[in-house]
């Protein structure tokens, strides 16, 4: 008998998922496991926002406060140089999605520059930055257990269940997370408040809290937000075998791909200037 929402998946993918699962929640429970996996969540989460941050064009180095717990990413200069690899590079990203979902209309690459340009123009990057932070957490886990489970869909493998690992205890975090702040008044208050800094002996102003203070829209807003990303992530997993296969010859072939694809808009690119 097949439960309704794992109907789309083999039967070992099935048992991968709960080992999966079962492991992060004994792992939260080992302190010296927890400590272990806070400081990994909290890795995710700054190379959420460097991420967003260099596909705006700026310099990002994340840091760690392994003592108090957390981290920071800091955004230094946006060169201009960089600022035209990083239009280049979503350009790129959205034709190559365009073709592999066999759009084939040039429409949606010029909507998604046009969001990408609003964006990128305007201090609404600078709230994304921010919420990618938790937002890149939940993505990234994605990601992980995308490509863990097409790698488990016939036969347990330890390496690949040790990625589903760790993207379920990246969701089971975030999860945990959301809810604390939604329904903990004691969580939402020391949350509020954040942490103290040792190096810059500072309060460190956490990422919802800077949101809120932005935008006037409130912490349980964007929790809400997150939940709704939560959710719709792990929908999404529980429908992997519908997506496109990720491999390691996809990510091979992902390279490939942009590469190409540079090489494409620079010929054009010389064409143009010699025909003027």
């Amino acid at each position: 008998m097949s439960i309704g929402f794992l109907k789309d998946l083999t039967s070992t993918q099935k048992r991968s998922l709960i080992i999966a699962l079962v492991l992060a929640f004994v792992a939260k429970k080992v302190p010296i496991l927890s400590i272990a996996f806070n400081a990994y969540n909290t890795a995710v989460h700054e190379v959420g926002h460097a991420f967003t941050a260099w596909i705006f064009g700026y310099i990002a180095i994340p840091s760690f406060d392994y003592i108090n717990g957390g981290g920071v990413t800091r955004l230094f200069s946006r060169p201009l140089l960089l600022c035209l690899i990083a239009f280049v590079f979503v350009a790129i990203n959205l034709i190559l999605i365009n073709q592999q979902t066999k759009a084939n209309s040039k429409r949606w690459v010029w909507i998604g520059l046009i969001v990408y340009s609003i964006l990128f123009f305007s201090h609404l990057h600078r709230l994304l930055i921010t919420y990618m932070g938790i937002g890149g957490e939940i993505l990234i886990s994605f990601v992980i257990a995308w490509y863990a489970l097409f790698n488990l869909k016939d036969k347990i493998k330890i390496r690949y269940l040790l990625y589903l690992f760790l993207s379920m205890s990246i969701v089971q975090n975030v999860t945990n997370f959301i809810y604390s702040l939604l329904f903990d008044a004691e969580t939402k208050t020391n949350y509020i408040e954040g942490k103290q800094q040792i190096l810059e002996n500072s309060a460190l102003t956490n990422d919802l809290v800077k949101l809120t203070e932005s935008t006037g829209f409130s912490i349980n807003f964007f929790s809400w937000s997150l939940l709704f990303l939560t959710v719709l992530v792990i929908y999404k997993i529980l429908r992997v075998n519908q997506l496109p296969k990720l491999s390691n010859h996809f990510f091979k072939g992902y390279f490939l791909s942009l590469v190409t694809a540079a090489k494409e808009i620079k010929d054009q690119s010389i064409k143009r200037i010699n025909r003027r």
